[in-house]
């Protein structure tokens, strides 16, 4: 016990980490919203997955890049461009840009719906873009801007960054190099006047590389995006943290990349995961994120005032409520195997009782407000041999345990790894902190407590940042 008490109160926050990647990159790909868009709850579990397995090779020591690979490219953009220049308003786009291009493509595809030559029209706007008409463009890339803006403020709510935005429009013209070593390697052949890799021999089927109409494939783009990673990066590690149901297109992907010779195929990983189901407000089922986010945070805040006594000491009861919402999201999320299906339910998920978010966050609360109130100092030198309870014992030894369990978290990529550990932690915590009083106990055994409380307490806030959870002191 005095060792593990020792080496928290040493390293502080840094207890957890290690320099065991220091060296190495890893890249990761998460998120990938749809531009022009709102952020859709479809794309919350690749968020934040995403975001926790940063945040574990970054305490490992590892050089990581995160990478948001938008859907900014297709047909699609062509019917937004002609739906701005024959009905878009400027001073809407500057008002609320998002929520103007959706209205925008609404009204384009409701209209081509009686007149088909819309989407012909479409369909050459975009062919003009791929061959650099740079009016369109010019008018594409400002969508695209605005849609990254807004993306930023959800991601910021979130705590979620990246380090580079890029996308399928970023590989337009390094998709030839692709298709032609693919030629000269004997793996491209043709299938009904379509280039296909025939991957049959591995169970994998057939990948398509390019339309009959010469179009290309988010494969083809992967392929090329891959590569250009790999040579600006050269990572240790590549992860796609994309659904479950994509997993087909990866094991076709790597299996590709390796016939072409690359070595560094077998460093690529897809991260897969299930669905969520019953994502709703009170308006109905959950579309977009901030609909949701805004849903826990309304329910968080009512759930705070149901203790008048607790709800007087927080500071800032909206700010508190918004995280305290966050939280309950993101620990119902990344409590689960990350491969696993699971059901949404607000009751469940905003509980001070059971596998929470909120219940870890009233831990740390508790425990913060226990060391705010001890009437002790805390100090370097401790008599452990005052720890002697059971409950106490049991706390430093999961507290021992801390740094096994990031390696184990971002070895598996499985954040919930991390998530049951703290729920075991905090449990730990709460029949310790019953049992076992600071506030006044004889100086001595005051002192041991606290630093135990103490040590528990930098676990645990270090453990749910590492889940993308925001520590509070008072809820």
């Amino acid at each position: 016990m005095e060792s593990v008490l020792d080496r928290i109160y040493r390293e502080r926050e840094r207890y957890g980490t290690s320099q065991v990647g220091a060296g190495k990159t890893v890249v990761i790909d998460y998120s990938s919203p749809n531009i022009a868009k709102p952020f859709h709850v479809g794309h919350l579990r690749s968020t934040i997955i995403g975001n926790s397995i940063r945040r574990l090779y970054e305490a490992l020591g590892y050089r990581v890049v995160g990478i948001n690979y938008l859907g900014d490219w297709g047909k699609q953009f062509g019917l937004l461009v002609y739906a701005f220049r024959r009905w878009g308003s400027e001073r809407k786009l500057r008002e609320n840009a998002i929520g103007h291009l959706v209205e925008l493509y609404i009204q384009a595809n409701r209209e081509a719906e009686a007149d088909p030559s819309i989407h012909e029209e479409a369909r050459r706007i975009f062919a003009g873009m791929e061959a650099g008409d740079e009016k369109t463009l010019a008018l594409w890339r400002r969508f695209r801007e605005l849609s990254i803006e807004e993306a930023r403020r959800v991601y910021a709510r979130l705590g979620v960054s990246f380090d580079e935005y890029s996308g399928e429009s970023c590989y337009q013209g390094k998709m030839e190099p692709v298709v032609q070593d693919l030629k000269k390697k004997g793996l491209l052949t043709v299938s009904e006047g379509a280039e296909v890799v025939d991957l049959s021999g591995d169970g994998l089927g057939v990948a398509l590389i390019r339309k009959r109409d010469g179009a290309t494939l988010y494969l083809t783009r992967d392929l090329a995006a891959a590569r250009d990673r790999w040579e600006r990066y050269h990572f240790d590690r590549l992860f796609y943290v994309v659904a479950a149901d994509q997993t087909l297109h990866f094991k076709q992907l790597f299996r590709i990349l390796a016939l072409l010779g690359h070595e560094w195929a077998d460093h690529c990983r897809h991260v897969e995961f299930g669905r969520v189901h019953g994502m709703s407000t009170r308006k109905g089922e959950a579309v977009f994120l901030d609909d949701l986010l805004n849903e826990g945070k309304a329910r968080a805040f009512e759930r705070m005032r149901e203790n008048p006594e607790k709800f007087a000491e927080v500071d800032d009861p909206e700010a508190t409520a918004d995280v305290a919402g966050i939280s309950a999201i993101l620990f119902a999320d990344l409590c689960n195997r990350r491969i696993k299906n699971y059901d949404f339910d607000w009751d469940r998920f905003l509980s001070f009782e059971g596998r929470t978010g909120i219940y870890l966050q009233n831990a740390h609360a508790r425990v913060a407000g226990i060391i705010r109130k001890a009437g002790v100092e805390l100090v370097e030198e401790v008599d452990v041999g005052q720890l002697s309870e059971p409950e106490m014992i049991e706390l430093a030894r999961l507290l021992l345990h801390y740094p096994d369990q990031v390696a184990r978290a971002a070895e598996a990529c499985e954040p919930s790894v991390i998530a049951n550990y703290l729920l075991d932690v905090a449990g730990a915590l709460h029949k310790a902190y019953h049992e076992d009083r600071v506030k006044g106990e004889a100086r001595a055994r005051a002192q041991a407590r606290l630093r135990l409380f103490w040590s528990a307490q930098i676990v645990l806030a270090s453990g749910m940042r590492l889940l993308g959870m925001t520590p509070m002191e008072k809820m």
